[in-house]
């Protein structure tokens, strides 16, 4: 049992008391699923106390489901504190919706609603339902807890298939687990007697890593194709099979291609051009209604529409590239900020997007086809230094993604403050941006208005009474992997006065707030690094008629990072340097310490960078 196991066993022992007493919980949470024939059926059932008004919340009911699942409810009901059943959910108090998320045009998620409220506490609601199914690529991918924030005192899965109905399966060892075999099936059961899902942490690792699951999928399925999760190279070649022929380009869109590519031959060049034209001419929109969202809409689609989700876009650009006798892979990998490592010895559908991989001499070409506004050949921090999976017939394999270096998330702010001696005064500045920053202002940039553009960079700077006076974002080149801010205006109140003496406390770069080591539960992942700099000049014409006490220069140095702030004093300007940069990298509970002590180190010195003026008089 690993070391966070045991935490969470310490934890549920401490805590088991008080939830069972004055906290809502999950009484009973049980799953059960039987796979018959091509039918896997699926019953789930809720036991739920609600002691408090505040935590209503858990009697508004919602059950998500795909179109290819016939949903049946089996019960629902509200239960008051004498033990009688007060209410029944019927038929005309369920609503159905579409599960539309933003950017959705089509979706094939469904989902019942209902509300169990009751007015006298505690109550509790019980309600559980059936999923029926022919189509399907996992037997079940389950979680002992319903919420991540509410305490799940017993849960239950039971899995009945039959004898010669062969599955990979994956579980934790948190589990108490038994089987038992008759002559017709195969019968499989986890429990866990209390489980509560610990605080989040800074640069933790994903949930989907430290919560107990239990994923069970068959080795030989049908879900459009045949296909087998034996290995990565099987399981690939059923993708490929799924979309074989979505990537031929109509005739029309042939003569468009052509068009744009004739008289070059440089590869690299014909890609980009191809790759502006898809950025130009389409958009992206989620159309998942076909197998789950899984198999791909062909180019002919998104050539019609000029629309298309992440499969469908990536699709119609492998189309162009084919037509011009450029090779590239279809490939699945699992994008955002801080995401679950794929287990690479349980070949699966562990992905939720698609991007397009272009091998050329000793290089790798990767487009991130459903943005409008990334650069060629970036991939940025949703989707940097992660396994995927590219599929070709045959030949599928897991490759991992190019990995963010210092030099690509650089920030650089350079502030000039010219004050008068009541700290007000005005501010230029210009920013340089890279990686997530740089992310996010392309977006802004490109598609928000002028007004949420103005007030992004207001709260960004996090300058005393600051009001731009002029302000503009400088994108010139759209395969630049950087941008400027530059803004001038007014500011104030940038000295804090007493009795004599004025205090600037100069705009610091933020630094991370760590859990005490004996307060930190799991391991540290930073995904990519940060490197940040800040140059600061305080022009004060007044300075003559004051003493200036300047802080101690810091310097920090570790195999974490470095930490390094300079203060000088030329003639009437005061001007700053600081700079932070943390590595990415994965660390251990016992790592975390040396991790803890370099970022505790920063902000015990950072304490003292106060900057003090003592009138002469």
């Amino acid at each position: 049992m690993s070391c966070t196991y045991k935490k969470y066993i310490i934890i549920q022992v401490f805590f088991i008391l008080l939830y069972q007493t004055s906290i809502s919980q999950v009484l009973d949470y049980s799953t059960k699923i039987k796979i018959n024939g091509n039918r896997k059926t699926t019953e789930r059932y809720y036991t739920i106390r609600i002691n408090d008004k505040s935590d209503n919340w858990l009697s508004k009911v919602s059950v998500n489901h795909s179109l290819f699942q016939k949903f049946t409810l089996l019960k629902a009901s509200i239960i008051n504190n004498k033990g009688d059943v007060v209410r029944r959910i019927k038929k005309k108090d369920i609503s159905s919706r579409n599960s539309r998320s933003n950017g959705t045009f089509h979706e094939d998620e469904l989902v019942k609603e209902f509300d169990l409220h009751w007015n006298e506490y505690p109550y509790t609601i019980e309600y559980s339902y059936k999923l029926v199914e022919k189509k399907f690529i996992y037997v079940v991918n389950w979680y002992p807890a319903v919420y991540t924030t509410v305490a799940t005192l017993n849960s239950s899965l039971d899995i009945e298939i039959p004898i010669n109905y062969d599955v990979n399966i994956n579980s934790d060892v948190f589990f108490d687990f038994k089987e038992t075999v008759d002559s017709d099936f195969r019968k499989l059961k986890w429990k866990s007697t209390f489980f509560k899902v610990a605080k989040e942490e800074i640069f933790s690792l994903n949930k989907e890593e430290y919560i107990p699951s239990v994923k069970v999928i068959p080795l030989e399925f049908k879900y459009g194709v045949k296909g087998n999760t034996g290995s990565w190279k099987s399981f690939g070649n059923w993708q490929s099979k799924l979309n074989n022929e979505t990537d031929l380009l109509p005739l029309s869109e042939q003569v468009i291609v052509d068009d744009l590519t004739k008289g070059i031959t440089d590869k690299e060049e014909i890609i980009k051009i191809l790759y502006y034209y898809l950025q130009d001419n389409t958009k992206y929109i989620n159309v998942s209604i076909d197998f789950g969202g899984l198999k791909s809409y062909p180019a002919s689609y998104v050539c019609k529409n000029k629309y298309g989700d992440c499969k469908a876009l990536t699709t119609y650009m492998k189309a162009m590239l084919k037509h011009v006798g450029i090779e590239s892979f279809y490939t699945k990998i699992k994008a955002g900020g801080n995401v679950a490592d794929i287990n690479i010895k349980f070949p699966s559908q562990q992905f939720n997007h698609i991007i397009l991989n272009i091998p050329i001499v000793k290089d790798t070409i990767w487009l991130e086809n459903t943005s409008k506004y990334n650069p060629y050949n970036y991939l940025g921090t949703f989707t940097q230094d992660r396994l995927s999976l590219s599929v070709k017939e045959n030949n599928s394999k897991l490759i991992r993604t190019p990995k963010m270096k210092l030099e690509d998330v650089r920030v650089e702010h350079n502030y000039n403050f010219k004050l008068n001696e009541t700290g007000e005064g005005n501010v230029s500045s210009t920013n340089l941006l890279k990686g997530e920053s740089f992310e996010n202002y392309r977006y802004y940039k490109n598609a928000t208005s002028k007004e949420i553009q103005e007030e992004k960079i207001i709260s960004d700077h996090e300058i005393n009474g600051l009001k731009l006076t002029s302000w503009n974002i400088l994108d010139i080149n759209r395969d630049n992997n950087y941008l400027e801010i530059n803004f001038k205006g007014t500011c104030d109140s940038q000295f804090r006065n007493i009795s004599n003496l004025k205090i600037i406390k100069p705009i610091g770069i933020d630094i991370p707030d760590l859990e005490e080591p004996k307060e930190r539960i799991h391991p540290v992942r930073i995904s990519f690094p940060i490197n940040i700099s800040n140059y600061i000049v305080y022009d004060l014409s007044f300075l003559n008629r004051y003493d200036v006490q300047l802080p101690k220069n810091i310097e920090i140095d570790s195999k974490y990072g470095s930490y390094k702030a300079n203060y000088k004093l030329e003639e009437d300007k005061i001007i700053v340097k600081e700079s932070f940069v943390l590595y990415s990298g994965e660390y251990s509970l016992d790592q975390y310490k040396g991790l803890y002590s370099f970022i505790s180190d920063i902000k015990l010195k950072k304490k003292n960078s106060t900057i003090i003026l003592n009138n002469k008089k």
